[in-house]
């Protein structure tokens, strides 16, 4: 899902850990990978009428094991964190939601 990031899928596809440009998140590389990522959700919130931005991250086939899953979680966690310890660089938090959950912000705005 090379696209799922955002509307660049040259920038997206370097979150496809499975795939051969995958870059992996590590402490050295965090802090430039969630540059890179949050650029990608700015991008996309501009398709959105609210505050609020959905982004899938995978897809079915990504988490069909639990060791795959946990490796893939911990990546995303690792970006996650660091995006949300720099907020107010970012100009964003993001956090792991459920679609009632993000309809419901979306239909009462509330963070």
């Amino acid at each position: 899902v090379p696209n799922t990031c955002g509307p660049d899928p040259e920038g997206c596809i370097q979150f496809e850990w499975e795939h051969t440009r995958g870059v992996p998140i590590t402490k050295a590389n965090v802090a430039e990978r969630a540059a890179l990522l949050a650029d990608q959700y700015r991008k996309s919130s501009k398709w959105f009428r609210s505050p609020h931005v959905l982004i899938p991250v995978g897809d079915d086939f990504k988490y069909k094991t639990p060791e795959k899953g946990e490796k893939l979680l911990s990546q995303w966690e690792m970006l996650y964190n660091y995006i949300n310890e720099h907020s107010d660089e970012f100009r964003m938090t993001v956090q792991w939601s459920t679609l009632s959950r993000y309809f419901e912000k979306v239909t009462n705005n509330t963070l």
